[in-house]
C-alpha cells in the first residue's frame, strides 16, 4: 500500500508540473501574439511612429518568439519520454492518464 501511495503522490506532482507547463506555454504564446500585434500597429501608423521604436519593438518580438521556441523545445520532454512525437506520446500510458486528469480538471 505504501508503494501505491508513493506512486500516487509522484503522479500528482508530475500532473501538477504538466499543468503548470501548459499554462506557461499558453501565456508565452499570448505574449508573442500581443507583441506582434503591437508591432503591426506601429508599422501601420507609418510616419507618426519613430523608426527606432519600431526597430526595438521588432527586437522584442524576435526575443519573445525565440524564448517561445526554446521553451517548447525543452518542455516537451517529460520524465525522459519525449512527447513531441504525438503518435508515440498518445500511446504512452502515463501521458494518457495525465491527459485524462488535465481534461477532467479543465471540464470539471
Amino acid at each position: 500500500m505504501a508503494d501505491c501511495a508513493g506512486a500516487l503522490k509522484e503522479l500528482t506532482i508530475k500532473t501538477g508540473v504538466v499543468k503548470r507547463l501548459i499554462k506557461e506555454l499558453n501565456s508565452y504564446q499570448k505574449e508573442a501574439e500581443k507583441e506582434s500585434m503591437k508591432l503591426e500597429a506601429m508599422k501601420a501608423q507609418g510616419d507618426t511612429t519613430d523608426r527606432y521604436a519600431i526597430k526595438k519593438q521588432a527586437e522584442i518580438v524576435e526575443v519573445v518568439l525565440f524564448f517561445l521556441y526554446i521553451y517548447k523545445k525543452n518542455t516537451y520532454k517529460f520524465n525522459g519520454f519525449n512527447i513531441a512525437n504525438p503518435i508515440t506520446a498518445s500511446l504512452h500510458p502515463l501521458f494518457l492518464l495525465l491527459k485524462i486528469v488535465f481534461i477532467s480538471d479543465v471540464i470539471g
